[in-house]
């Protein structure tokens, strides 16, 4: 990855958000966060150029001086690719992304993505770890406390429907977190269509991905054919789904068992190994669980229920010891200990 560049905070321009006057949504966000403990770190916003992280931007552009935080951003650069809309859609983005820093007086820093074979990033899960590992390295160089994304109420609804399609069960389904370790989700029980709203409002600057249109990958279908079909057989469904998801999520984290949080929260202080015996002495429910949890702390996107089940059977076999590897992670197994690391 290259750094492409950085514009510097205009202190005026930040100082003029003081004495300005919050919307109605700018004050529900700031009512949200202001438990965060955010006074003296540093954020810094993924801003791609359209309305969800724009408007995240303007809005914690807005309440940085009542929270106490330092803020920037980071617009990640996908690289070349042969589709010419797409290549000039990165071209502007990234012109509109720097610009609106400028206006907002907020630091920015460009990653552009340079692969050493040259090949082109297509699929969206390699899009998304490149974007990922892009928010990490500014965030590292920076020294920022925690990276700020624009993922809203619906990205969350599409995420549980897409893991359920591909079998995770009900371990998956949290997906995402307002608040973690080192991501902060600020609109994440807004709608799509609340945020749009308010970058209107705002009259906000922003720019549309064509590749959003596409109705290949499965999430672009779901979003456009499969929940708008859904809404036409039965208005207010897909809000109902996602009720019924979030009241599976909150029983599930009701019902997780002692033994198994036990592990996970071992998994938590001991990276990079669990310990085997206590594992084998769960149900096999709770090892999906803790396999399914594990995968997604290490960021294994993708994975699904058969994933699962063959890390369960390479575990679980009676010789007990061997080395594998699956999803690009190494696991190494003995009678004591599963080893476990990314490739």
């Amino acid at each position: 990855m290259r750094q492409l560049g950085t514009v510097e905070k205009q202190g005026s321009t930040v100082a003029k958000h003081k004495s300005t006057k919050l919307s109605s949504f700018e004050f529900q966000i700031f009512r949200r966060i202001e438990s965060w403990d955010l006074n003296g770190k540093r954020l810094v916003v993924g801003l791609s150029g359209g309305a969800d992280s724009v408007a995240l931007l303007h809005v914690l552009a807005k309440l940085q001086p009542r929270l106490g935080f330092s803020l920037a951003a980071t617009f990640v650069h996908h690289g070349p690719t042969t589709d010419e809309e797409l290549s000039d859609y990165r071209r502007r983005a990234l012109k509109v992304a720097r610009r609106i820093c400028r206006k907002l007086g907020v630091e920015f820093h460009g990653v552009r993505v340079k692969l050493a074979d040259g090949k082109e990033l297509r699929s969206e899960s390699s899009l998304r770890k490149a974007r990922h590992l892009a928010f990490a390295f500014v965030a590292a160089k920076i020294g920022a406390d925690y990276i700020c994304l624009g993922h809203h109420a619906d990205d969350l609804f599409e995420t549980r429907v897409i893991r359920l399609i591909r079998g995770t069960g009900s371990q998956g389904l949290p997906a995402m977190h307002e608040k973690g370790e080192s991501f902060l989700r600020p609109f994440l029980a807004d709608s799509r269509d609340k945020i749009r709203a308010y970058a209107k409002y705002a009259n906000l600057e922003w720019i549309e991905d064509p590749s959003n249109k596409d109705p290949g990958p499965l999430r672009n279908w779901l979003r456009h054919v499969w929940i708008p079909e859904l809404e036409k057989k039965r208005a207010g469904g897909a809000a109902a789904f996602a009720r019924s998801l979030e009241n599976l999520v909150s029983r599930e984290r009701a019902m997780k068992p002692v033994n198994s949080v036990d592990l996970v929260a071992k998994l938590e202080s001991d990276r990079g190994q669990i310990d085997r015996g206590r594992y084998m002495r769960l149900g096999v429910a709770e090892r999906r669980q803790v396999l399914a949890s594990l995968l997604m702390q290490l960021n294994a996107n993708g994975f699904t229920r058969n994933h699962i089940d063959e890390i369960r059977k390479r575990i679980e076999a009676p010789k007990r010891f061997g080395h594998f590897e699956i999803l690009g992670l190494l696991f190494q197994v003995n009678a004591e200990q599963v080893l476990f690391a990314t490739k």
